[in-house]
């Protein structure tokens, strides 16, 4: 059943909807596909022959499900799903969406809930999704839109900004965090960093509870952000490329997966750095010629592709915001999922010596897939770099500079 709601979205999802047997990537391969106790009863009174005999064969019971959305799932035949047809979902074909499962129903879409106002936006993993917001040149914008939206879709965060002194502070903190990565007189990179400063503050204060703290440093970092001496003390900031590869290289060979495309361009960055070779030196050097040749001029002219997967990361995840975590590792996340990202997309160009918009997008889209899907993962690198024996927000510096 669907329903008309006020949606809050970018405006990529004004575009978006699959692309079929045309995608490059297939959604349903090498995941774990849920279906929820609602659609597993449906699929048992299906009539048709055929495709009873097919939910048979592919629809298993979970043994110990932890609730109705993993009540059973599809066991995939050669790493891909059962249903399939020539790049379709089988299902849908037949039956329409009304059969689909929750999570095959709501993939790639991301819906969270503010102040009774729907968020939609869409995980990076799709293609269709990464090409429209990477590659669009101006501005991540979002629109205020009346959307009919099936009921079934679940929510990831549901926010009421009125219930504590940090959730009304809400709206002000989004709106200057995404102003910050959409900055264009600076560097990416100084976006980060200065984005790291003005969290570290919120972080040290944020257990005050005091309102006219919290906007007072806003309109602090804002005044601080059109000062001209701004670039001046960001360039004066350590540069440690050899501590940056050897995390990177941690995080890298760490996350290794047999997805054709993720596997590929890890391969390629491992071989461009010479990362396997015993030699530091010989990293740092392969390194810093990629950098100058082929990387850096290549984000001078496309940054806004960096730009937009972070913008989209902050809005989708609620950056700051998610109750599951706190202001350091929502940030250490961030810096780490942007740190990973560039550092193959710099591989890759450093491997086959140039580098292109839609390459860029595909290694993102491939990576976004592989990680951003696997929690425990992602807990497991924000866990890594949080020490207590160093200082966390100094390490994510040595990650961001260029």
């Amino acid at each position: 059943m669907k329903k008309k709601f006020e949606v809050l979205r970018p405006q990529y999802m004004n575009e978006f909807e699959c692309v079929g047997q045309d995608c490059p990537d297939t959604c349903c391969a090498g995941w774990k596909i849920n279906i929820d106790k609602g659609t597993y009863k449906k699929y048992r009174k299906i009539n048709d022959k055929g495709m009873a005999l097919k939910f048979r064969e592919y629809i298993k019971r979970n043994d110990n499900p932890s609730s109705d959305d993993n009540y059973s799932y599809i066991k995939l035949d050669n790493g891909a799903c059962g249903f399939m047809d020539h790049g379709l979902c089988g299902v849908q074909k037949k039956y329409g969406e009304d059969l689909l499962s929750v999570a095959c129903l709501q993939y790639p879409r991301k819906v969270n809930i503010v102040d009774q106002r729907v968020e939609l936006s869409a995980k990076l993993s799709c293609p269709e999704v990464a090409r429209l917001a990477l590659l669009n040149t101006e501005i991540m914008q979002f629109d205020v839109v009346e959307e009919w939206m099936d009921t079934r879709y679940k929510l990831s965060i549901n926010l009421n900004t009125a219930e504590e002194t940090w959730e009304r502070c809400f709206w002000p903190i989004r709106i200057f965090i995404i102003e910050i990565l959409q900055n264009r007189t600076l560097s990416v990179p100084d976006r980060l960093i200065f984005l790291g400063m003005l969290c570290k503050r919120l972080y040290a204060v944020k257990e005050l509870n005091n309102e006219l703290v919290i906007h007072e440093i806003i309109n602090e970092y804002k005044v601080k952000m059109s000062s001209p001496t701004l670039k001046m003390q960001l360039e004066k900031l350590p540069k440690t490329t050899h501590i940056q590869i050897k995390l990177l290289k941690e995080l890298l060979l760490s996350s290794r997966d047999e997805h054709i495309k993720y596997k590929e361009y890890t391969e390629k960055t491992i071989k461009a750095f010479l990362l396997d070779s015993a030699d530091d030196n010989l990293s740092i050097e392969a390194f810093n010629e990629g950098n100058n040749q082929h990387f850096t001029p290549f984000v001078r002219e496309h940054s806004y592709i960096l730009e937009n997967y972070l913008v989209n990361q902050v809005f989708e995840r609620l950056f700051l915001f998610n109750k599951g975590t706190n202001i350091l590792e929502d940030y250490i996340q961030l810096v780490a999922l942007y740190s990973m990202v560039r550092f193959q997309i710099h591989g890759v160009a450093t491997y086959n010596k140039r580098m292109s918009p839609e390459l860029a997008v595909g290694i993102i889209q491939a990576f976004s897939r592989v990680v951003e899907h696997n929690s425990l993962y992602l807990k497991a690198i924000c866990d890594s770099l949080k020490n207590e024996n160093s200082d966390s927000w100094a390490l994510m510096v040595v990650l961001i500079k260029e």
